[in-house]
């Protein structure tokens, strides 16, 4: 028996092999070349890359009539990949105006085959395991520069390698637009003219007349004063003809 599983292994391991019962010894050969048995040689180790590598084995034993072999068994297809892809990347030009440009894509890997590819504009954050293939549309983070662009490749045994490119985003600058921009004026303010007013003569009625400084004419043009005047002197004329005629008797 043995213990070998149908898988892509990475790197050198061994083959396990056990007899079903008691036996005289186990003999192997590894991809045809030399035969080899446990006691001397130990367990099977599988070394060369190759998805077709093969392991016969068989073993002997005597029932007491003389050695037997017993039939010879083989494994094959044992897988073992211990190369990482190859591949390269590059852009179809090396300044662009936009952001989405086109990769070129190459990978190969001789022993288990380019299975996947994945990118990213950092090195740490990838986008999804993809198929692999030639050409891939990819997106640039914004921002003029010098920008740098990975991709990983998987191979079937599960062995990765990256690669990288450059590629300058020069996005085009807008076109200022020219205003020609006219100067405010200044309105300059008009001295507005105060009219200075007139003072006007203040004409103030009394009943009483003024004791001095009376215009005559201003007088004799107002009636009211000019029957009190007439009513003054008809009461002192009364007056002084009464008190002569008191001295007379």
């Amino acid at each position: 028996a043995n213990d070998y599983w149908d898988i892509w292994h990475t790197s050198d391991f061994t083959i396990t092999l056990t007899p079903d019962y008691p036996v005289e010894e186990t003999y192997y050969k590894i991809n045809g070349g030399n035969t080899c048995n446990l006691s001397t040689n130990g367990q099977p180790v599988i070394t060369t890359s190759s998805a077709s590598n093969t392991l016969e084995y068989w073993t002997t034993w005597n029932p007491g009539t003389g050695t037997i072999e017993n039939t010879h068994k083989t494994i094959t297809g044992i897988k073992l990949d211990k190369t990482i892809p190859t591949g390269t990347i590059t852009t179809t030009q090396t300044t662009t105006s936009s952001n989405i440009i086109t990769l070129k894509l190459s990978a190969s890997d001789t022993t288990s085959g380019v299975n996947q590819m994945r990118f990213s504009n950092d090195g740490s954050s990838w986008s999804s395991w993809e198929q692999y293939t030639t050409t891939k549309t990819w997106t640039l983070p914004n921002g003029d520069g010098q920008k740098t662009v990975y991709v990983q490749f998987i191979d079937n045994a599960g062995l990765t390698s990256t690669y990288n490119c450059t590629i300058t985003l020069d996005t085009p600058k807008p076109t200022p637009i020219q205003t020609t921009q006219t100067p405010t004026q200044t309105p300059t303010p008009t001295p507005s003219t105060t009219t200075t007013p007139t003072p006007s003569k203040m004409v103030i009625q009394s009943t009483t007349p003024p004791p001095y400084n009376i215009e005559i004419a201003g007088i004799w043009a107002r009636p009211e004063i000019v029957v009190l005047l007439a009513v003054v002197f008809i009461v002192a004329i009364a007056m002084l003809l009464w008190k002569r005629k008191k001295q007379t008797t």
